[in-house]
Parts: C-alpha cells; sequence; structure tokens
C-alpha cells in the first residue's frame, strides 16, 4: 500500500507542483523501505533457523547474519531521517512562505482559478 501510495503521490506532485504532496511521497517511501528491512530481517532469521544447522554452528552464522543486519539497518535508517529531516523543513519553509504572503496567496488563487477557466476546452 505504501509504494502505490508513493507512486501517486509523486505522480500528482509532478502535474501539479505540490511541494506538500513531495513530501508525502518521501514519508510513503521511507515507511516502504522500512518495512522491507523488516521483511528481509524476519525472512533471513527464519531461514536460517528453519535448516538443520548444528547449534554452535547456528549461534555463530545468527551473530553474523544479525551484524549484517544491523548495519544495514542503520546506514539505511539515518538515509531516511536525513530525508524526512530535510523534508520537513522544506515543508516547514513552505508555510511559513505562505503565512507571511496569505493575503495575496487568496488573490492571486482567484486570479488562476479563472485563468485556469478560460484555458479549460
Amino acid at each position: 500500500i505504501s509504494a502505490a501510495l508513493v507512486g501517486a503521490a509523486f505522480a500528482h506532485a509532478g502535474g501539479h507542483a505540490g511541494f506538500s504532496l513531495y513530501c508525502l511521497g518521501i514519508q510513503s517511501a521511507s515507511h516502504t523501505i522500512s518495512s522491507f528491512v523488516v521483511t528481509v530481517r524476519f525472512f533471513s532469521e527464519f531461514l536460517l533457523h528453519w535448516g538443520n544447522h548444528r547449534a554452535s554452528l547456528l549461534g555463530c552464522l545468527l551473530r553474523e547474519q544479525r551484524r549484517r543486519d544491523l548495519a544495514r539497518e542503520q546506514g539505511l535508517g539515518i538515509l531516511m531521517a536525513l530525508a524526512l529531516l530535510g523534508s520537513c523543513m522544506g515543508l516547514l519553509m513552505e508555510i511559513f512562505r505562505k503565512v507571511r504572503t496569505w493575503n495575496d496567496w487568496q488573490s492571486d488563487l482567484g486570479a488562476r482559478d479563472g485563468s485556469q477557466r478560460g484555458a479549460a476546452p
């Protein structure tokens, strides 16, 4: 569901230049990536326990697998945090810009609606 939301948000944001839709797409992409990482971790541990390994070999393999999973999850977590922080800062700047130009924005919105009506076939 999150992947579909990413596609829809970016598709509509590109056509309408909607910054908030870009931010929604980034948040949905972050959720999709974290869900994928959790799913990969679950299946890797499930498959490791499912095989017939000796207990000492299983402990060593499990420790190495968890170390690799942790490194991958930390890297992706930091990358997602930076992307979300950037989109949050951009969204805050957009909010402050709209608050500062609120009266002009209302009149400009009415003018754009009128010009779009005349352009429709």
